[in-house]
């Protein structure tokens, strides 16, 4: 993929608009990669800084009711904890956060395709 494609693709993909055959675990992945790919692409004055990594895959999450506040429930923990502002999650992190957010769900498209459903 040319990296205005992969671009435009971080920019615009949803999850919930995707349909996917895989796992949620499996999306998120796939995008985390596409990322990657851009970055790998680009000069080190061109790549995109991981805070906008974040809000392209935050983004991603709307509409996904189990995944979309994945981010802002990080940020209040942060917060509880003390942690002063501004606190900047990694994307990385995030991608790991979202992960574990998506095992419930994933466990459960399982179960219920083992019984037929």
């Amino acid at each position: 993929m040319h990296s205005q494609e992969l671009l435009r693709y971080a920019h615009s993909a949803r999850l919930i608009d995707s349909n996917p055959r895989g796992t949620h675990q499996s999306w998120i992945t796939n995008f985390a990669e596409t990322l990657h790919q851009y970055q790998a692409l680009q000069t080190e004055e061109n790549k995109l800084s991981d805070q906008m990594c974040v809000d392209f895959l935050n983004s991603s999450m709307r509409g996904t009711t189990h995944l979309e506040g994945v981010l802002d429930t990080c940020y209040t923990a942060r917060k509880a904890a003390g942690v002063p502002d501004p606190f900047n999650i990694t994307f990385e992190e995030y991608v790991e956060r979202l992960i574990q957010a998506a095992q419930p769900h994933d466990a459960s498209l399982g179960q219920s395709r083992g019984r037929g459903g």
